[in-house]
C-alpha cells in the first residue's frame, strides 16, 4: 500500500509537471504565423481568434457594436456587401466577424496568398514584430505577456 501511494504521488507530480510545461500560446512570431496560416487555410475563425491581439479584438468589438447600432436599412446594406445574413449582422460575435473577414480575403487573394508564403525576415521593435513575407508584404505581431499575437485591421 505504501508503494502504491508513492507511485500515485509520482504519477500526479509527472502529470502536473508535463501540463505546466505546455505552452498556452505561440512563443515566437514564426509559431504565431503558422497558426495564422492554418486558420486561413481552414477558415477556422476560432483558431485565428486564439492568436489575435487584444488590440485587434477591441477593434473588432467596436465594429460589431457599430453594426448592432445601425438601422435595419444600413444593416441590410452591410450584410449584402459582406454576403452575410441580414438577421445575424447585428448580433455578430468576434468569431463570426473573423470568418466573414477570412471569406472576404478569399476574394482579395494578395493578403491570403501572402499569409501562405514563408517569412523571409522579422523586424522587432519593443513588443511589436513585423514579419516580412516572400512577396514583400508585411504582417504585425504584438507580444502580450510571453506570447506573440497577430494584429489584424
Amino acid at each position: 500500500m505504501y508503494l502504491l501511494k508513492k507511485i500515485i504521488i509520482v504519477f500526479l507530480f509527472a502529470v502536473f509537471l508535463f501540463s505546466s510545461c505546455n505552452s498556452l500560446g505561440p512563443l515566437s512570431v514564426e509559431e504565431a504565423m503558422t497558426i495564422v496560416k492554418k486558420s486561413y487555410k481552414n477558415y477556422d475563425s476560432e483558431l485565428l481568434l486564439s492568436v489575435l491581439s487584444t488590440k485587434s479584438k477591441n477593434k473588432i468589438r467596436k465594429m460589431i457594436y457599430t453594426f448592432s447600432n445601425m438601422n435595419k436599412k444600413q444593416q441590410k446594406e452591410i450584410a449584402t456587401r459582406l454576403n452575410y445574413s441580414e438577421k445575424k449582422i447585428g448580433i455578430l460575435k468576434i468569431q463570426d466577424y473573423l470568418y466573414i473577414y477570412m471569406k472576404k480575403e478569399k476574394r482579395n487573394n494578395s493578403t491570403r496568398e501572402s499569409i501562405m508564403l514563408n517569412i523571409i525576415g522579422i523586424d522587432y521593435f519593443d513588443n511589436v514584430a513585423t514579419a516580412k513575407m516572400e512577396n514583400g508584404m508585411k504582417f504585425k505581431f504584438m507580444k502580450e505577456g510571453p506570447y506573440w499575437k497577430f494584429v489584424i485591421l
